[in-house]
């Protein structure tokens, strides 16, 4: 996780290197590796000592050594990034956290995020404060954050992300950040950049934009909120209803736009704190599952794989296909989910079965895409768990999960995930589907955990069994619909 005091070694006296200058760096050394020539072996047991007990926060049971290792790599790699480094900015004279090597929000707030509240959140607080610091010093929450002050450079990339991150951690209460400082720099960075357009015509592009700011807005009243502010919360909720101007009704897809590394369709199926109102804008529960069926080409023919080295015409026919790229990009994350708010969790169990199982491995290709910092990674530990974090809403949706038993370590309370039924899953094989789940012995219908609920830990017990069943059908998970009369304009014709 970075910057480490003497009991928890990590990267802290390479830091000071870069960022305090030549003799705080040295003293650094000194008191943290010691003198003489075994510091450095000192410092890699130790090292390694802190790297077992972080991915100790995750057992889980399996008699396959590859997966075993495949989940060990994916936790080592959701846990490298950020960099915090306290008290140690080369950019502001004073005291207090410092985060660096966030590169880039866009990749991490919807899974490594959640994962690192989840199992170091006195860290995530430490973030949080960081991130206000950097508001507080350079005038905006970045989307990325690297060794170099100044203008955002990953701004395209998205907007309002770190809301998301905020607002999960508010909403957990965790202690250690003022709220009211917060809440001051939320509300400002909406209106940067993209977020002018959005106030004066209704809706920005890259229409994608458009939904990180209206989610921010809405992750910006739950701060509000908390610090009892309800004039602001009614603001907010408002101007979070403008996600709907981003969406064609003729089709249920987004407005035709310009991208980032993304297209139409698999920016499409991200989730909003309105799902609900999302699918009837498509035309309801079975129209918006035919959207996703076609996304992810159930009944369709198999999809004629790139080579190692594809040409530009064989690349432009795949996109042309506008079908799920196998969670190889950002914006594929969220979509498999998207079904558990139409009622079809049999759908997601399919989708994210064959995507853990086939998509990750210890070979060649044992990633689908790039890792991000840790975001598909992180996506994989969740997944597997049979869990996914809905980012800045404090909801964890359940799913089949890929162990037998898995522990986790949640801030140091113990959660246990069970299974009655359990099949070991295997590449190309079918998919496992919840038949029930009970929460510390008590019978749950709804297809999802509160943030609370997963934080104080406990036992979890999934009933597995190889047919879709009626759990998580009729309990969706839930959302929140705007207050009548947005603020907003309607925007123009584009």
């Amino acid at each position: 996780m970075g910057r480490t005091d003497a009991r928890r070694p990590g990267r802290r006296a390479a830091v000071r290197v870069l960022a305090a200058g030549v003799e705080q760096a040295r003293e650094s050394l000194e008191r943290e590796c010691g003198p003489g020539p075994r510091s450095f072996d000192e410092r890699r047991a130790a090292t390694r000592d802190v790297w077992r007990e972080h991915l100790g926060k995750v057992a889980v049971d399996t008699p396959s050594s590859d997966k075993q290792q495949v989940l060990a790599t994916a936790l080592y790699h959701s846990l490298i990034k950020p960099c915090l480094a306290v008290d140690e900015s080369p950019f502001w004279p004073t005291p207090g956290p410092f985060a660096f090597d966030l590169s880039t929000m866009w990749d991490i707030y919807r899974t490594h995020l959640p994962l690192m509240t989840a199992l170091v959140p006195d860290k995530a607080v430490e973030l949080a404060n960081a991130l206000l610091q950097i508001a507080e010093e350079e005038g905006n929450l970045p989307i990325g954050y690297r060794m170099a002050r100044g203008a955002d450079r990953f701004s395209r990339q998205g907007s309002a992300l770190a809301h998301t991150f905020l607002a999960d951690v508010c909403a957990l209460e965790l202690p250690g950040v003022d709220w009211d400082w917060a809440l001051v720099h939320m509300h400002d960075d909406l209106r940067r950049t993209y977020g002018e357009e959005y106030l004066t015509k209704g809706i920005t592009h890259p229409v994608s934009h458009t939904l990180d700011i209206a989610f921010g807005y809405w992750c910006t009243a739950v701060v509000a909120a908390r610090v009892g502010d309800r004039t602001l919360v009614d603001q907010l909720s408002a101007l979070a209803g403008g996600w709907s101007r981003a969406f064609d009704p003729r089709d249920g897809l987004l407005v035709d736009s310009t991208w980032y590394e993304g297209g139409k369709w698999n920016y499409s199926f991200r989730l909003l704190h309105d799902m609900a109102s999302r699918i009837t804008l498509a035309g309801g529960g079975d129209a918006f599952v035919r959207m996703l069926d076609r996304f992810f080409g159930f009944g369709a023919d198999p999809v004629k794989q790139p080579g190692h080295a594809p040409g530009i015409d064989e690349m432009t026919a795949g996109y042309a296909l506008h079908r799920f790229e196998g969670l190889n990009n950002e914006p594929d994350m969220e979509a498999p989910w998207s079904y558990m708010y139409a009622g079809r969790p049999d759908r997601t169990a399919q989708v994210v079965h064959d995507v853990v199982q086939q998509q990750f491995g210890t070979g060649r290709g044992g990633l689908p895409g790039n890792d991000d910092s840790g975001g598909l990674s992180s996506w994989y530990v969740w997944a597997s768990l049979g869990l996914f974090p809905v980012a800045g809403q404090n909801l964890f949706l359940l799913n089949a999960p890929a162990w037998r038993e898995a522990r986790l370590d949640v801030g140091g309370a113990p959660l246990s995930i069970e299974t009655t039924g359990f099949v070991e899953p295997e590449p190309g094989g079918p998919a496992q589907h919840v038949q029930s789940v009970h929460l510390d012995g008590e019978p749950l219908d709804r297809p999802y955990l509160t943030g609370a609920e997963l934080h104080r830990g406990g036992r979890v017990l999934v009933g597995l069994g190889p047919e879709p069943s009626g759990w998580g059908r009729r309990h969706r998970p839930p959302s929140t619909p705007a207050p009548a009369g947005s603020s907003l304009p309607r925007p123009a014709t584009r």
